[in-house]
């Protein structure tokens, strides 16, 4: 067949049409938000690795945790902001999927409701002193980050004063109850974003049991015009592309393997 006889030309017509029917479909309706569920947790992500970024190149250079306390004043600065962040876009992505009722046991969670309010904290507060301190193990020392926990007790109590029917606020101080003298900043961020991602994994794994027939049909069908099209050599006109759909058929291969 010669591209563009009439032959080509009907093939190319239907497998267009084809896929713009799938993407006018519910499964991929339903793709697109599996997708959103992932990308949404991309801002968190990010801010996360600044913030361990921005801690290592502060804990490189001694020269300015030791001697240079106009630099060190400045990267501490530095790192209010990225604690800011974390916390903020962390508090989106759970606040996006309360909407949708996915998230609801998580403003019952003391470790979140923590968050949640140091976060009030750091944005009530017009500057957070952060404090380096150096922990021992048994296999040495570390560095990280705190801040004073009296004062963010005392945030907590004028809180719970102003709005005694918020049970966050209690969670919270109970948290921060349980705590010893500091706040280990650096171990509790990690805990965090580790506590999300298990989350995020959750729910996309719950999203794809829950459309699992119509995202397989899905794939099925791409995987056809996929096939179709590099039949008479064209590229472009899929309705999804190579790398997401290898993404989709991954997890539907795990989740045919974990269904209860």
């Amino acid at each position: 067949m010669k591209k563009w006889d009439s032959e080509f030309l009907k093939d190319r017509t239907r497998l267009i049409n084809e896929s713009r029917d799938i993407r006018e479909s519910v499964a991929y309706y339903k793709f697109t938000e599996l997708l959103t569920i992932k990308t949404s947790f991309f801002p968190f992500r990010r801010n996360y690795i600044d913030w361990e970024k921005s801690l290592e190149e502060y804990y490189s250079n001694n020269d300015i945790l030791l001697t240079d306390s106009l630099k060190r004043w400045y990267r501490q600065k530095v790192l209010v902001t990225k604690v800011h962040n974390v916390l903020s876009s962390a508090l989106s992505f759970i606040e996006y999927f309360n909407i949708k009722n996915s998230t609801e046991d998580y403003y019952n969670d003391s470790f979140h409701c923590f968050i949640k309010q140091l976060r009030n904290f750091t944005a009530h507060v017009q500057y957070l002193p952060l404090i380096s301190k150096i922990g021992r193990t048994t296999d040495g020392t570390y560095r990280f980050e705190t801040i004073n926990i009296d004062k963010f007790k005392e945030y907590l109590s004028k809180e719970i004063e102003e709005h005694p029917k918020w049970n966050g606020l209690k969670l919270a101080h109970n948290f921060v109850d349980g705590m010893e003298d500091h706040i280990d900043l650096t171990i509790l961020i990690k805990s965090y974003y580790e506590k999300l991602n298990d989350l995020l994994n959750e729910l996309i794994r719950d999203f794809v049991h829950e459309n699992f027939i119509e995202l397989e049909t899905l794939v099925r069908k791409t995987e056809n015009i996929h096939k179709e099209l590099r039949g008479i050599g064209i590229n472009g006109e899929s309705p999804i592309s190579k790398a997401r759909l290898r993404y989709l058929k991954i997890l539907l291969r795990y989740c045919s393997q974990n269904i209860d």
